[in-house]
């Protein structure tokens, strides 16, 4: 196989297996700082990049390797540049020369933890940096990874990461059959091979188990007993925990099962169709995709630049308000320059993370529109910045300090947009990122921050409640006063007959203005007492 890599100082492999699992080496006398780390190495005269990175994998980890992928990017270590191939093994391994002391095979989230003990801190950047961009390929190309060479095989629990059944569960009572074609096609379960397929199914000891593909969180256990040459479903255990799934409804569940297991048979049954896998890795070929670590980090490593450069008064709020726009658009539609993850893109996605792990008002954002919650997100991001750096200025933390948490800040938001902070930042949320971590001075925190209260910085999601203006107050819009709405319980107003979201209503006026926008921060556009509700929460929280 010869493919293009990049060009860079070092080769090196990334092995990973079908269930998961990536090799890390611990080289020998934890050389230079590193206790975990990949394999790599400089080229040879007359040697490809594809033949140094095979001769590094078998010297340094003991396994002959086949190279499946480039992986995207390349990697910037302490003395070099480096780039990587992914692989998987072939056969068994072999002796480890005096370089390494010993490998070890784990999953993503324990590769992150040991590759945190290195100490080179330029090199723990560099390997958590490929590891992330390792389970974006993972996850995108999981089959392709040891494909198997009987496309009958059935699935097995070994397959996929999955957990158990959590101790809180109902048992419901089932009454259908199936006949012999679907009991067949069933026992074959179900290896999801893109991110839109959101279940992994394996059958065992007449049970078939039914997990969430992202999480592993087992939902169904399906019990059959066999029945005039098929099965019959007898009972099943459905997941109530409400942290894995939400629904309480037995009805509903008992329809759901009885359709998905119809669904898996005739599914198994339907004729093979080509692999995803080559579309796959020609979309994540693409120079701006946005699952690749080093697009999603140059477009945001832009966004805190320019926050930056707001606080210290060279660039202006417009500038920043023009790259939030540009960003919004990257994210949420097509024919920006840039290509998204399919199935990532969307607000039950891509939305929901930026929710949860950028502290964003859930009320506040239920129903709206991607654009919309990236644009609160970013703005979230922005105070963030501003927080840390404010700790800075106060001396709370040297410039050395700022700056190590400044790209560790950086790194979380980059993991959250593309879904992998779970493995990097795991219970992480933007908050705590925030937070200095350095020596304090004789003044407590909180006295310090007291002493910014002039300085300009983000206010909290916006609630009428907050500025004491009631249900039924009628608000006109900036660009035209004869266009109003009118204050609605639940933070919401009533804008030409709908109920929706401030933000959302701004949005529908900039349309009708003949504005091409997306998203909008409501507060901005509409008018009370004469001035934008933004700047009326200022001056209330100024005089109180």
């Amino acid at each position: 196989m010869s493919l293009s890599i990049a060009k860079a100082g070092a080769y090196g492999g990334v092995l990973l297996t079908h269930t998961g699992q990536i090799l890390l080496r611990e080289p020998s006398n934890h050389f230079d700082g590193y206790v975990w780390t990949f394999a790599k190495g400089k080229a040879e005269l007359g040697d490809s990049p594809e033949q140094t990175a095979l001769r590094e994998v078998r010297e340094e980890t003991g396994y002959e390797g086949e190279v499946i992928d480039v992986l995207p990017g390349v990697f910037k270590g302490g003395t070099s540049t480096n780039a990587y191939f992914v692989m998987r093994h072939i056969g068994s391994q072999g002796p480890l020369d005096w370089e390494t002391w010993s490998t070890r095979w784990v999953s993503f989230e324990e590769a992150q933890r040991l590759i945190e003990q290195t100490t080179n801190s330029i090199g723990r950047m560099r390997d958590l940096a490929v590891l992330v961009a390792a389970k974006v390929w993972f996850d995108a190309n999981r089959r392709e990874v040891l494909p198997n060479t009987d496309t009958c095989k059935p699935a097995t629990k070994n397959d996929w990461n999955s957990q158990e059944m959590p101790a809180r569960y109902s048992t419901l009572a089932l009454e259908f059959t199936l006949n012999t074609e679907d009991a067949i096609a069933i026992r074959l379960g179900f290896i999801p091979s893109k991110m839109e397929e959101k279940w992994f199914a394996y059958f065992a000891d007449n049970t078939l188990y039914q997990h969430r593909s992202w999480t592993g969180y087992c939902i169904d256990q399906i019990h059959f007993v066999t029945y005039a040459g098929g099965l019959r479903a007898t009972h099943a255990e459905v997941n109530r925990d409400p942290e894995q799934y939400e629904s309480t409804d037995d009805a509903e569940d008992l329809r759901r099962i009885e359709m998905m297991v119809r669904g898996l048979a005739e599914l198994n049954q339907m004729p093979p169709q080509p692999s995803s896998v080559p579309s796959a890795i020609q979309l994540a070929s693409q120079p701006n995709y946005l699952g690749k670590p080093e697009v999603v980090h140059q477009l945001l490593a832009g966004w805190f630049e320019v926050v930056l450069k707001c606080i210290v008064k060279e660039a202006t709020p417009a500038d920043r308000h023009e790259l939030m726009i540009s960003l919004v658009r990257i994210m949420t539609e097509d024919n920006t320059g840039y290509v998204r993850m399919p199935g990532w893109h969307t607000a039950d996605q891509l939305g929901k993370s930026l929710v949860k792990c950028l502290g964003l008002d859930e009320d506040y954002c239920a129903g709206e529109s991607l654009a919309m919650i990236v644009s609160e997100g970013l703005a979230a991001v922005d105070l963030a910045v501003r927080k840390l750096s404010e700790t800075m200025f106060l001396q709370v933390i040297d410039e050395a300090t700022w700056q190590q948490r400044h790209t560790e800040l950086l790194s979380y938001v980059v993991s959250v947009f593309l879904g992998t902070e779970s493995v990097l930042f795991p219970g992480k949320i933007l908050q705590q990122m925030a937070e200095p971590h350095g020596k304090a001075t004789s003044k407590s925190f909180d006295e310090l921050l007291a002493e910014l209260n002039g300085i300009g910085k983000r206010l909290p999601a916006f609630k009428f409640v907050d500025i004491a203006v009631q249900a039924g107050t009628v608000l006109t819009f900036k660009l035209n006063a004869a266009v109003q709405c009118v204050v609605a319980q639940g933070n919401k107003v009533e804008f030409q007959g709908q109920v929706v979201s401030l933000s959302r209503a701004a949005v529908l006026a900039l349309q009708q203005a003949g504005r091409k926008v997306k998203a909008a921060r409501g507060p901005d556009f509409w008018l009370y007492m004469g001035i934008s509700l933004t700047d009326y929460r200022t001056m209330m929280q100024e005089e109180s």
